[in-house]
């Protein structure tokens, strides 16, 4: 199948994304309720139904090769998201997509907020144990070092979620609340905060960061 991996002139990157209805499982009610995706949806929705077809596909059956030899004739090929729309990390399954390329892409980047830690909380927002799907998306954020995972934070989680967030070992991305960010100390965006066209393919740390940052985002 053709890929499906576009360039996002917003972000400056390339991305692979897939589709909202089927991989946002670990979303929260407030990322549900303010999602741009879903608001493009409601005005765009008879493009942006094929493209997700079309996105699920792909994704079925991506690998690491494929995304190497696509990116090996393009421009700006040092920094890739996953996604700009949906989850990389549903369940299990995705476990070997991303690990696929991430080895094979070892001089690339590869940036990944993801919701998934919401696996080791209950719905009432109570630690119940570290899942095994988060258990290998720490073993990927240790063994690849161009993996950027990225704990994404809004409104909707605990105290208690927000501060094992804080301390887990991993980068944190907050949006909702433009008067106060989840972790004290979090840097602003500069592409949410400046209206910074394709900043993040040259942003220095953040995200893209080796070390812990925690990073807040403005809303939109």
């Amino acid at each position: 199948m053709d890929s499906t991996i576009r360039y996002c002139k917003d972000l400056g990157l390339w991305a692979q994304d897939r589709s909202r209805e089927h991989s946002c499982v670990h979303a929260t009610k407030f990322c549900a309720a303010t999602c741009f995706n879903r608001k493009l949806e409601g005005t765009f929705g008879h493009t942006v139904a094929p493209k997700d077809v079309r996105n699920d596909k792909f994704w079925s059956q991506i690998d690491g090769a494929q995304v190497s030899r696509f990116m090996a004739t393009r421009k700006h090929k040092k920094r890739f998201r996953l996604m700009t729309r949906g989850e990389a990390f549903r369940d299990m399954t995705d476990i070997a997509r991303v690990e696929s390329i991430l080895r094979e892409n070892r001089e690339m980047l590869v940036w990944i907020p993801t919701r998934a830690w919401h696996t080791n909380f209950n719905r009432s927002g109570k630690w119940r144990g570290e899942s095994r799907l988060w258990a290998e998306i720490a073993r990927l954020q240790t063994q690849y070092k161009n993996a950027r995972i990225q704990i994404s934070l809004d409104p909707s989680d605990s105290e208690a979620m927000v501060r094992w967030a804080e301390f887990s070992g991993f980068s944190t991305m907050f949006y909702g609340d433009d008067n106060s960010p989840a972790i004290n100390g979090s840097k602003r965006c500069q592409k949410t905060w400046a209206g910074k066209k394709a900043a993040c393919r040259e942003c220095k740390g953040k995200c893209f960061s080796p070390n812990v940052t925690h990073v807040w985002l403005k809303r939109h």
